[in-house]
């Protein structure tokens, strides 16, 4: 598979993406419970391309956190006491927000205004 350290990764709204995603942790588990993790890259025609699927966290949080959700604190609510968060909450306060990431530097965190596109 193609896998790897994520060294640019951007925050967008996508039903599409969503439901890709959803898909593909139902088709490896139609029970599937507990926090997910979705590697996608994109296509030459913006389709979401699975690179892999981990029953974790990732570093995103850090993105997230950046752009206003505190992740862990979710999961836990979620998971302890079954405080789901109200859609779309996901994604609108991180939506557009960049990571950059490099071996010589910490990670950099921007606003990205080319987001703002359907998918």
């Amino acid at each position: 598979g193609i896998t790897g350290n994520v060294s640019n990764a951007v925050l967008v709204q996508s039903d599409y993406i969503n439901e890709t995603c959803m898909e593909a942790i139902e088709r490896l588990d139609e029970r599937a419970t507990g926090i997910y993790s979705v590697d996608i890259k994109e296509s030459f025609e913006d389709d979401p391309i699975i690179t892999e699927i981990n029953g974790r966290q990732a570093f995103r949080p850090y993105l997230y956190t950046t752009g206003g959700a505190n992740f862990s604190r979710i999961f836990a609510d979620l998971h302890l006491y079954g405080i789901k968060p109200a859609d779309p909450f996901f994604d609108q306060d991180a939506q557009g927000w960049e990571i950059v990431r490099g071996m010589d530097h910490e990670p950099l965190f921007r606003k990205n205004d080319m987001t703002h596109r359907e998918i």
